[in-house]
């Protein structure tokens, strides 16, 4: 990807999270293990991830997208779908803009893996941006 490239993509990105941050600015209630895992991963952030780099091929990042989940779904469903992402940030991986899902598949109590999305696959803004306004025209 060429320098012109990734300005358009982060721009790109840039406006995408200005139109999900303008929406609704209600708080989410989070559960204690959910706040746990915040601080786990807001330690993270500073202890580990300086020290290995910004090594992640989606935006946002696995350990930001994994914070998402967890404040939107729950530190079960959230943690399930922050390991998937993990496990997908590979060499063989899909890389791309991936935002955390705002709403969480089912899944069985005893297959809690059917939470993640383990799809390796290019995950570009329009195609997110596409899916959004589908959602959006369903609600209608």
């Amino acid at each position: 990807m060429g320098a012109s490239q990734a300005a358009v993509f982060k721009a790109q990105i840039t406006v995408l999270k200005i139109n999900m941050s303008s929406g609704n600015n209600s708080k989410i209630s989070i559960s204690f293990a959910a706040y746990i895992l915040l601080i786990l991963q807001k330690i993270y952030k500073i202890t580990l991830s300086p020290l290995i780099g910004g090594q992640c091929r989606y935006l946002p990042t696995c350990s930001e997208y994994a914070a998402d989940c967890v404040r939107l779904h729950g530190a079960w469903r959230g943690s399930w779908m922050g390991f998937a992402r993990v496990c997908r940030c590979n060499p063989k991986g899909g890389h791309g803009y991936d935002p955390a899902p705002k709403e969480a598949k089912t899944a069985k109590w005893y297959k809690p893996w059917e939470y993640g999305d383990w799809d390796n696959r290019y995950r570009s803004p329009d195609e997110f941006k596409c899916e959004q306004i589908e959602q959006e025209n369903k609600n209608v």
